[in-house]
């Protein structure tokens, strides 16, 4: 049995031809299967009040869900309203633009069951939808990114199915300051 080693030029060419077979096979970024391989579907809106927030330091702070104020999961499986605890960590990255959300929500369903919610997200300021959001405007999902990855855990039942999803949101409107919100749109990945 003969040992290939660094120096051998079968080895070499070997590497070579697998490096390129590899290369071959591979779809680039820009190929059209690869952009439309993952389907979705829509879950719901969910719509989540939020209290002035509790600055713990200049790059996080706390935006509590209110028992007072209304809001809402509406779609056509599952319908509801976000009930205490409920809760957005918010930690803004070190140049101020990017931000981190990381939300914890109880869910009650429509025929009382509940349905716990976490998701992180990411959304990216620019400076005009910093300004109008701090001047109290409300914003759509157009105006900047923010993205969220929601998980649900519910119990054997009506709503287990949501125990076995992956799925993905956007923000579809922002609202600062007095009667703020966030609202999503959150969708099934096929």
């Amino acid at each position: 049995m003969r040992v290939l080693s660094a120096g051998t030029p079968t080895l070499a060419l070997l590497l070579v031809g697998a490096a390129a077979l590899t290369a071959a096979a591979a779809p680039t970024r820009a190929d059209p299967r690869r952009e439309a391989a993952i389907g979705t579907e829509f879950l719901a809106t969910l719509r989540v009040p939020t209290d002035p927030p509790q600055v713990i330091a200049p790059d996080l702070a706390i935006y509590n869900v209110p028992a007072h104020r209304a809001g809402y999961l509406r779609g056509p499986r599952i319908n509801g309203k976000p009930v205490p605890p409920c809760a957005d960590w918010v930690t803004v990255l070190p140049a101020g633009k990017n931000l981190h959300t990381d939300v914890r929500c109880t869910i009650r369903t429509g025929d009382g069951s509940l349905v716990y919610v976490e998701y992180r997200g990411a959304f990216a300021w620019n400076d005009a939808a910093r300004a109008k959001c701090q001047a109290g405007g409300p914003l759509n999902g157009s105006e900047l990114y923010f993205r969220i990855q929601p998980r649900f855990r519910a119990r054997a039942g009506r709503y287990s199915w949501l125990n076995g999803v992956v799925a993905v949101g956007e923000m579809t409107a922002l609202k600062c300051g007095e009667g703020s919100y966030t609202e999503y749109d959150i969708y099934l990945v096929k």
